[in-house]
């Protein structure tokens, strides 16, 4: 990543984040190493990629915190809330067991980045929604509709349910926080920071100072590429892979294109926080750039195996559903993956 190609991607987090508080300048890196981010890390809250539509701000009060907190907490009370949900938007409860049934989330408790609690990860635009374009909100109407309903051949099941990586992606790029499984351990060396999540078996490399591979080579999570700039690891992802184009996070579902390209910010705050922010560049999918924040806590909880269905079975079981239902003149039962929300 060159100085040129660091100077606009700043510029466009510039713009990202002028509705937040800015983070003060780094200068010129030290001598001194740089700041250690190894270590194990958790992202796990109970706020959405997306701001839900119960909140108007992202700045949350202490009683909306408290209300919220406690309807993430009591399985019962989602139940209850997610059919209601549903039924204001006109659709029927997902007749997928596990879908609205959440005795193993791990919602707990709400993200707090500078003291303030966020209604949503993603802080531009102001709203807390993606910003699609026409073309991209069709792409990602299309994408949901294979995913409820084409169950031609293993190509056409999503890239978690092939167990290819992690339900929801949660290495991103950018980081995503999960509904449970939100642990990272971080390896970091002199040209190597590796990132591993526990959801599935996935680790990405980010390589330090050195130049993007090709873009014939598309790689699972991108080709991302870092450099330190004060006590800040900034990393630029481009080169992603077609496969993974159609992404979910908890709350919902995003698109990101051959063309998008991902920056990322990563700030030790102490032994135990790591600052971590993020802005989207995909012209091909969004009408304008948009970008979010979190924080890493430090966690000592052991990193778990994700078996992930080893074998394929349940892939196997899922088509052989479906060759059974074609051999008996019906068609499959769909998964109603719903519509995108309409936007003015």
């Amino acid at each position: 990543m060159n100085s040129t190609t660091i100077a606009r991607n700043a510029m466009a987090a510039a713009l990202c984040f002028a509705s937040i508080a800015a983070a003060k300048p780094h200068g010129v890196r030290r001598a001194a190493p740089p700041p250690d981010l190894s270590g194990g890390w958790s992202n796990l809250t109970a706020t959405d990629f997306e701001r839900p539509e119960r909140f108007k701000h992202l700045i949350l009060s202490p009683e909306e915190t408290a209300a919220y907190e406690k309807l993430q907490n009591d399985p019962d009370l989602v139940e209850q809330d997610a059919k209601a949900q549903l039924a204001k938007a006109g659709r029927p409860p997902p007749p997928d067991v596990g879908a609205i049934h959440v005795e193993y989330f791990e919602k707990i408790h709400m993200l707090r980045v500078r003291g303030e609690v966020r209604s949503s990860v993603i802080v531009f635009p102001e709203d807390g929604q993606l910003p699609y374009s026409t073309s991209g909100r069709a792409q990602l109407k299309a994408a949901r509709k294979r995913e409820a309903r084409d169950f031609a051949n293993p190509e056409s099941r999503p890239v978690e349910e092939r167990c290819l990586l992690g339900a929801g992606e949660p290495l991103g790029p950018p980081l995503t926080p999960g509904l449970f499984n939100a642990n990272y351990v971080i390896v970091q060396t002199r040209d190597v920071v590796a990132i591993e999540g526990e959801m599935n078996h996935d680790v990405r490399l980010i390589r330090l100072n050195a130049p993007h591979g090709p873009p014939q080579i598309r790689k699972w999570m991108g080709d991302s590429i870092g450099v330190w700039q004060g006590d800040t690891l900034v990393v630029d992802t481009i080169n992603f892979n077609p496969g993974e184009s159609y992404q979910t996070t908890s709350g919902g579902q995003y698109i990101l294109s051959d063309q998008a390209r991902v920056t990322e910010w990563f700030t030790r705050l102490s032994k135990t926080e790591i600052h971590y922010r993020f802005s989207v560049d995909d012209p091909k999918t969004y009408a304008k750039p948009w970008a979010g924040e979190m924080v890493l806590k430090a966690s000592t909880s052991p990193m778990l195996e994700y078996a992930c269905h080893e074998g394929d079975y349940s892939l196997r079981g899922i088509l052989a559903g479906a060759r059974r239902a074609e051999a008996e003149g019906r068609t499959p039962e769909p998964l109603d993956g719903g519509d995108p929300p309409a936007k003015p």
